[in-house]
């Protein structure tokens, strides 16, 4: 789960082509996962989602099991308990990861530029004006992701509950 945290993005990309590209089994067999929709989602959830799986794996380990211990044993089922025991005890480490996933999704470009570089997402439309009028043409798109992020920022440090936001904002 960490590889795509520990690899480069382009290559990443690259090995997304390998594996769902048109020259793979995937795309041999007619399954087109490139320059289109299901190209972006799937360089994005590759890239992003170890923020998701390591915090919630940490939440996961930090849960006390006594607490799903009593769900059963007053007769409840395994999913009845993971839906109303676990999964509320372990929100504040999976929400977070979410948030942390989405902002690196949305700010994803190595990837996603392999998958699918038709349709643009943000950070290829944020390059191609760049390449073609410089950073004023960006500026408007960078002034909008930059107020995104720090939305998303906020509400990572509301789901976290952390008290004091203000000294992180700093860091």
């Amino acid at each position: 789960m960490t590889v795509p945290l520990t690899i480069p993005p382009l290559i990443d990309g690259a090995l997304l082509l390998n594996v769902y590209g048109a020259a793979s089994l995937f795309g041999r067999a007619g399954l087109v996962l490139t320059q289109n929709l299901a190209g972006i989602v799937l360089a994005q959830v590759f890239v992003a989602s170890p923020f998701v799986v390591l915090t919630a794996a940490s939440a996961f380990e930090r849960l006390d099991p006594n607490y799903e211990y009593v769900s059963r044993t007053l007769g409840k089922g395994p999913g009845e308990t993971f839906l109303k025991v676990t999964l509320p005890l372990t929100k504040t480490g999976i929400a977070p990861g979410i948030v942390l996933a989405w902002v690196r999704s949305l700010g994803e470009f190595g990837a996603t530029v392999m998958m699918a570089y038709n349709p643009k997402t943000i950070s290829i439309q944020l390059w191609e004006d760049n390449a073609i009028g410089g950073l004023a043409m960006m500026l408007p798109g960078v002034l909008l992701v930059l107020l995104v992020s720090c939305l998303a920022l906020g509400m990572w440090f509301w789901l976290s509950g952390l008290k004091d936001a203000r000294r992180h904002w700093l860091i």
